[in-house]
């Protein structure tokens, strides 16, 4: 193989120069065994990202990773003259890694790590080692709080960093006087796969940045174990760095919580600092706790028998209210020092709890309180509003301008399950009763009359999916304006209207929105039609009946209200 085939060709003659000036060098690339090193591409390039069509044509197929060459062929396909690298190429296909968080995520993703083996699994190592100064908490690089196997894994594959100088600079960073070799650790011990020298090299070279995302990371990752050593020996059991987070590690910092809570039920009410703030950086897993609490003690056999006795000892106290329990409101440390005596002298309590919480996480496993309009995830389940947009803004404003402490973001807002739980229930309604006293304080002060202007708006809202399903399909989602659906809709329309009719024959207007129905029959309207539309995959109906409302709203405020009498001939 010749070296100039992944050269730009400009600097051939500077290679040529260095080629007779080396005897050792231009023997060995006669017996076809020569392999440069870093200093002599960078003699030959300059540093620069070298060209993929050049390495593509130069690197021989047993020497790439799994589908990576694959991947460039397809990339020159499209573009000949693409600007991609190599590393473009590399850390596309591998960039899943940095967001896996164990081992067997990674190796579901990436079956080319599937004989990997934890650093927890080894039996036998080396005193001073890398290994050894993982596991009793003395490496300067690496976080406790992660399998230092997949932390390897994310800095050499998922990011591309050399053996040579992740070696170096934890050599440089231990306490130990032995130099680190990660050669040995990870194919010895380890048995993380090793890429082909001269990929690797080439690979390095095609990273324009590397030195600055190699300090950068590295320091990154120091300061990160320097961390988690902290937070663990303060009794954290979950380490929460303070820099941003990937929506991926939120996620992992959450679920490592949940965990610990679902066998500590107590330690919810006992929240550190840094725990707090996490929770204040990201509502919506604050907003899924509340929800988690409130059905732990007030939707389980469990928690309501805990909640009788604790009402009981509180009493003796003061209450405590249902806003606390469900950490909708801050506790005060009267009451975190009460709730740790009931638990200290109810240790019945605890077993129980911990099975309440545990159905709490199952109800919310589906993550019910992402926030999300009208978009929904296929086949599981289906998010649509029952108030317009312009009003639920208005509520959520209302509530900031009081100093409301809650998340108003979801309020009017209602999922619909596939999951066999949900199904139990047929259709869910997710207001909450604090979400509802704040709304029905701003109809009373804020917008007095706004319920019936709702009402009407909902009317109008169903009216106008049922003149479309009969008269304008083009306006209905793709998937229900074919006849045979449209059809299927109507049928399931009339039983609803059997049930409780919807409309009333009115002069020239036969299906004009009957007066007198509440806002309750009117979201169970709604809702049922949502569940027809789950069970028959329709899910982008949430968004068109979202558009629906806020348009016979807006017309309502327009004062054009008579304009959609067209829409019930």
């Amino acid at each position: 193989m010749k070296i100039q085939k992944i050269l730009p060709n400009a600097i051939k003659n500077n290679y040529n120069n260095i080629k007779h000036e080396n005897k050792k060098f231009a023997q060995n690339e006669k017996t076809n065994s020569f392999l440069p090193s870093t200093s002599q591409y960078l003699a030959f390039c300059g540093g620069l990202s070298l060209d993929l069509k050049h390495v593509n044509s130069s690197l021989e197929e047993k020497e790439y990773p799994p589908n990576i060459k694959n991947l460039i062929e397809a990339e020159l396909s499209k573009n000949e003259q693409t600007k991609k690298t190599l590393y473009d190429v590399h850390s596309q296909h591998y960039k899943g890694i940095l967001d896996c968080y164990s081992l067997d995520e990674l190796k579901e993703k990436y079956p080319e790590f599937k004989d990997t083996v934890s650093v927890y699994d080894i039996e036998e190592y080396k005193k001073g080692s890398t290994v050894d100064e993982f596991l009793n908490g003395k490496s300067k690089t690496f976080s406790p709080d992660e399998d230092l196997t997949l932390q390897l894994i994310k800095l050499y594959w998922g990011q591309g960093f050399s053996l040579t100088d992740l070696s170096k600079y934890s050599s440089e960073t231990s306490d130990t006087e032995a130099g680190v070799n990660f050669y040995y650790t990870m194919t010895k011990k380890l048995n993380i796969p090793v890429m082909d020298r001269h990929y690797a090299r080439v690979l390095k070279l095609s990273n324009k940045e590397y030195n600055e995302k190699f300090t950068q990371e590295m320091s990154m990752k120091r300061i990160e174990a320097k961390e988690a050593r902290q937070q663990k020996l303060e009794g954290e059991p979950v380490t929460i760095p303070s820099r941003e987070l990937t929506e991926a590690h939120k996620k992992r910092i959450s679920e490592g919580l949940k965990k610990y809570w679902e066998t500590n039920p107590e330690a919810i009410y006992r929240q550190t600092k840094r725990q707090k703030e996490f929770y204040e950086k990201n509502p919506q897993y604050r907003e899924r706790m509340s929800w988690v609490m409130d059905y732990a003690w007030n939707k389980t056999q469990e928690g309501r028998s805990i909640k009788k006795y604790l009402t009981k000892f509180m009493k003796k106290h003061g209450a405590i209210s249902d806003e606390k329990l469900i950490l909708r409101e801050d506790l005060s440390q009267a009451d975190k020092t009460l709730l740790e005596e009931f638990w200290k002298k109810n240790a019945w309590a605890k077993p129980k709890m911990s099975s309440a919480v545990k159905q709490g996480w199952e109800y919310a496993k589906e993550d019910i309180f992402t926030l999300f309009d009208g978009k929904s995830i296929e086949g599981e389940k289906i998010t649509f509003r029952l108030l317009p947009k312009k009003i639920s803004e208005e509520i959520e404003k209302f509530a900031k301008d009081k100093k409301y402490k809650i998340e108003m973001h979801n309020y009017g807002r209602a999922v619909i399950f596939k999951n066999e739980f949900q199904a139990k229930s047929k259709w869910a309604i997710d207001f909450g009763k604090r979400t509802a006293q704040i709304a029905d304080n701003y109809y009373k002060t804020q917008h007095p009359g706004l319920l019936d202007d709702l009402t009407g708006a909902k009317h109008n809202a169903i009216m106008i999916f049922m003149y479309d399903l009969e008269h304008n399909p083009e306006k209905l989602p793709k998937a229900l304006q074919n006849d045979h659906t449209r059809k299927m809709y109507l049928t399931y329309l009339d039983t609803l209207h059997g049930i409780c009719p919807l409309y009333e024959p009115f002069q020239n207007y036969p299906k004009m929105p009957r007066q007198g129905m509440d806002t309750k029959e009117l979201d169970l309207y709604f809702s049922q039609i949502m569940m027809f539309a789950l069970q028959l995959n329709h899910l982008e109906l949430a968004e068109y009946m979202n558009k629906n409302l806020d348009f016979a709203y807006q017309k309502h405020l327009d004062g054009k209200l008579p304009d959609l009498l067209k829409y019930f001939k």
